[in-house]
């Protein structure tokens, strides 16, 4: 994980992932679930894209 820390800090990291442990299990108490909703959807697709892309032989 080098590159997320060209992006923002370790606390911000930590505070990133405090919050979406809570989320897993109330995913709606958040403050804007269309943003909260589309934001995982793009990291989904583009997880998925390159994860097929790295187990492509080039």
């Amino acid at each position: 994980m080098e590159s997320f820390q060209q992006h923002f800090t370790e606390n911000e990291w930590e505070a990133c992932l405090k919050v979406l442990d809570a989320l897993k299990d109330e995913p709606f108490h958040n403050l804007n679930n269309q943003v909260l909703s589309g934001l995982i959807t793009k990291i989904h697709k583009n997880a998925k894209k390159q994860n097929r892309q790295e187990v492509i032989p080039g």
